[in-house]
């Protein structure tokens, strides 16, 4: 990206393995240290990440707000449009695995409609 500058990857530390912030936030949250992966996952939320992960890393971003008492932040990411792509992905997978002949009947309406969910409001994906 022309006028992007990359940050260069966070050291490792003696205490961890890890070098980005993305890794290191996934350290921190497994040991039960969701205060310190918070930061991490918001600075590792500035740089692009493929659509999957970053839904990932929001999912693991809220999880880690929520057990630390800032519900408001959690909820706050879906407010900040964030959650209409994890929607639209939960969408996808469920709608790939349905076989109940209602929902069948309903798959493409529901198929655009999770497509539609990835774009932010007022843009078409047409």
């Amino acid at each position: 990206m022309l006028g992007s500058k990359r940050r260069p990857p966070v050291p490792a530390t003696r205490h961890t393995c890890c070098v980005t912030p993305l890794e290191q936030a996934e350290e921190h949250d497994a040991a039960g240290r969701e205060v310190e992966a918070i930061p991490l996952y918001r600075l590792a939320l500035e740089d692009p990440l493929p659509d999957a992960r970053r839904v990932q890393v929001l999912i693991q971003l809220g999880s880690s707000l929520r057990n630390v008492g800032r519900l408001p932040e959690a909820l706050a990411l879906t407010d900040a449009g964030e959650g209409r792509l994890a929607v639209s992905e939960l969408m996808a997978v469920l709608l790939a695995h349905v076989d109940d002949p209602l929902l069948l009947r309903y798959r493409r309406a529901l198929t655009e409609y999770a497509a539609d969910l990835a774009h932010p409001i007022g843009t078409t994906r047409r």
